[in-house]
């Protein structure tokens, strides 16, 4: 038997192991150019033409170009930030609490599968419409694109996290629903103020539209859950009133024919 130390360690390695890999990636992110983003820039191309019926061609230097749509897949749409916010949200709300060194390995490379599948789903998921939805005449095409973001995004998150809360025993608020938006606002708005975003003005703007979608969606998000659990309990409610009845005037058999 472990001693409860020694596990403790253990989880807070991983949780080390998984931010360390994180900031490696958005390091990597920042420096490299659109040719060694190919490995999440080709996939989402395929899929998002094979979605929307374009045709992507990989532009040396710049990333996937659709001629037709006039649309190119460029590092900054690779959705690397989705990465690492997925793969956060998975070791941090799902990491084995007791776990030999080989099965966290396992369990920190599964994680990275999962996210980096999930990632390219959403991310031809907001191209692809994108491509489709006509732009509102009475919204600023650059708030629609932001919004359409949060909204694809986020909710990827939060079905990413309910699957594999379910897939772990039990599906928690926390781990379900606050971690991914808690992990979603660290990685969008709190590490660029880190790194100075603040003294840019175009951040401000941006930053405005991701906090008021993402609180709205999640008080939404809330209310549906609060609707569901009542409409549950309503239904519990109701199958368990006959039982009830039943017991407080219990059926007698019938009589017995008389000879």
């Amino acid at each position: 038997m472990r001693a409860p130390g020694g596990l403790a360690r253990g989880r807070a390695g991983t949780f080390v192991l998984a931010l360390a890999a994180a900031l490696a990636l958005k390091a990597f992110h920042a420096s490299a150019g659109a040719d060694a983003h190919g490995w999440l820039l080709a996939p989402t191309a395929w899929l998002v033409g094979l979605v929307s019926g374009q045709r992507f061609e990989p532009e040396p230097g710049i990333g996937w170009l659709s001629r037709e749509a006039g649309l190119v897949i460029a590092p900054a749409c690779a959705g690397v930030n989705h990465l690492v916010i997925a793969f956060c949200t998975l070791v941090l709300g799902f990491a084995p609490s007791r776990a030999r060194p080989g099965r966290r390995a396992r369990f920190l490379a599964g994680a990275a599968l999962l996210a980096y599948a999930a990632t390219l789903v959403a991310n031809a998921a907001r191209i692809a419409l994108g491509i489709a939805l006509p732009e509102p005449p009475w919204l600023p095409a650059e708030q629609a694109h932001r919004l359409e973001g949060v909204a694809v995004h986020l909710g990827s998150l939060w079905l990413l996290a309910l699957a594999a809360a379910r897939g772990s025993g039990g599906a928690g608020v926390f781990r379900a629903g606050l971690l991914p938006l808690l992990v979603y606002l660290a990685v969008t708005l709190a590490l660029p103020l880190a790194n100075g975003a603040h003294a840019r003005p175009e951040f401000w703007p941006h930053a405005r539209v991701v906090l008021g979608a993402s609180l709205g969606l999640a008080a939404l998000l809330g209310a549906g859950a609060a609707a569901v659990r009542g409409l549950r309990r309503s239904a519990a409610a109701a199958a368990r009133a006959p039982c009830r009845a039943s017991a407080r005037r219990p059926c007698r058999p019938p009589p017995r024919p008389r000879a």
